[in-house]
């Protein structure tokens, strides 16, 4: 970033990464930094405001956000969209929203918390999950067992 301080793209993706490493001030503010340096940057540059409103429980803000970002092909738009409708009750939005990430990533449901827990904290994995899980994804809930591992020994 000091080498650089005006390249947009190196400032969002820093962004987003902080943002999931749960520092949400510092990668909004690199995200909005990145927004002003390209005004016509890509969708994902909104993907920490989202988060920060989904984990806030704010849906409403979070909706908006997606709204913002418009209907670019990216499956975690999808994903995103699928979770907070589901969170608001709004089954219509949410099963169109699943259908698109089906489409595009149709093993999803096998794959969704394998996929999550790479970029989420448990307690904002186990929250995107339950709003998918009310949209209508259909998968297994539980956390897999460890392979090998029968049960826990008292």
């Amino acid at each position: 970033m000091e080498l650089n301080p005006c390249d947009g793209a190196t400032l969002g993706a820093i962004g987003l990464f902080w943002g999931h490493a749960l520092n949400w001030e510092d990668g909004s503010e690199l995200v909005l930094r990145a927004r002003q340096l390209n005004p016509r940057h890509p969708d994902w540059y909104y993907f920490v405001d989202f988060w920060t409103a989904y984990r806030k429980e704010d849906y409403l803000g979070a909706l908006e956000v997606i709204r913002k970002m418009g209907s670019g092909p990216h499956w975690a738009s999808y994903m995103m969209r699928a979770a907070v409708c589901g969170q608001l009750g709004e089954a219509g939005s949410a099963a169109e929203s699943l259908t698109e990430l089906l489409r595009l990533r149709p093993n999803f449901a096998n794959e969704a918390r394998a996929t999550l827990e790479i970029w989420m904290k448990p307690d904002q994995l186990e929250h995107t999950l339950d709003g998918l899980y009310k949209a209508g994804l259909p998968f297994d809930r539980a956390p897999a067992a460890m392979p090998g591992v029968d049960s826990v020994p008292d």
